[in-house]
């Protein structure tokens, strides 16, 4: 409940510049690379409804067809059951898309994977035209580089077998009700956060999302990691800069009287996360999508884009 809560709300990047307040989707299309089918499900609600992706498959929806296609809180995707956080992929939209080609109070969007992820990865991207043509804004692609043969090689993972593939665990997820102050300075955490990439459409390259480090502005001064200490920062971020993912909880640090104990430890909550904020855009004009693009497992489509 309390993650939930603090979704909705949306944390953003701080900055100078406002976002517009508004934007509309026109298409959503969606592409799976994956060798094992995927199911998209389109209500969020009701996880028993989903379409099936089988290797190659492409679909692409406007508002014309796409009625059905609920993407008021978030995308999400899953192999098999059962469809559980860690079993998933989740592109969070915080109530940002209202539907296509309908004009949304905008949200920052932002990927969840606190609890594991699973070998599915994911890129999104928000053509200002076409696909492949110029994008939205600054911060409107994102990408996952996980690789399932990394878990167990990093620190508190663990590989578990599913139907016919194995996800990636982490020992800090939340158990019973429990949340563990080493989770966002774990070396689960660090891996999420190298691999939770940004694309930079000024500069046009991927950068690595930026680890929590604690929030200067709240009473914390370093963030303890297993290859060194880190400064805190303003937004909870090293250095200020963004990340797309929540690798961890904002439980327990965050909140009193856990807060104190992880600030005399050097362990923090989450910092602040997301993308598509579009700073460079003008604050009066809404955000209009052509196309949102998602691919599913992009390291194995034929040519990267």
């Amino acid at each position: 409940m309390l993650k939930a809560v603090l979704l909705a709300v949306g944390l953003a990047w701080a900055g100078t510049h406002a976002s517009p307040s508004q934007m509309r989707v026109d298409e959503l299309s969606m592409t799976s690379y994956c060798a094992l089918p995927v199911r998209y499900h389109y209500d969020y609600k009701d996880t028993t409804k989903f379409i099936t992706f089988k290797k190659g498959d492409s679909k692409n929806w406007t508002e014309a067809n796409g009625g059905f296609i609920d993407l008021r809180q978030r995308i999400q995707f899953s192999y098999a059951d059962p469809v559980i956080t860690e079993n998933q992929v989740i592109i969070e939209l915080n109530g940002g898309v209202e539907g296509l080609g309908k004009l949304s109070t905008r949200f920052n969007y932002n990927l969840d994977q606190q609890e594991g992820f699973i070998p599915m990865n994911v890129e999104m991207s928000m053509w200002k035209d076409r696909i492949g043509g110029e994008l939205v804004c600054e911060d409107s692609r994102i990408r996952t580089t996980y690789n399932i043969e990394d878990c167990g090689k990093v620190a508190d993972t663990t590989v578990v077998p599913m139907q016919g593939y194995d996800r990636c665990a982490t020992k800090w997820a939340p158990k019973n009700g429990k949340y563990f102050a080493e989770a966002c300075t774990s070396d689960y955490a660090v891996y999420v956060n190298t691999n939770s990439q940004l694309y930079s459409k000024s500069a046009k390259k991927w950068n690595p999302s930026a680890r929590s480090v604690g929030y200067s502005n709240q009473g914390w001064h370093m963030a303890q990691f297993s290859d060194g200490r880190y400064t805190s920062t303003k937004t909870g971020r090293y250095d200020d800069l963004p990340a797309i993912n929540f690798e961890c909880f904002e439980a327990p640090c965050k909140f009193p009287p856990d807060e104190k104990v992880c600030q005399d430890k050097e362990q923090v909550s989450v910092g602040n996360s997301g993308f598509n904020l579009c700073h460079d855009l003008p604050s009066t004009s809404p955000e209009i999508v052509a196309v949102m693009e998602v691919v599913l497992c992009p390291e194995h489509r034929p040519q990267r884009v």
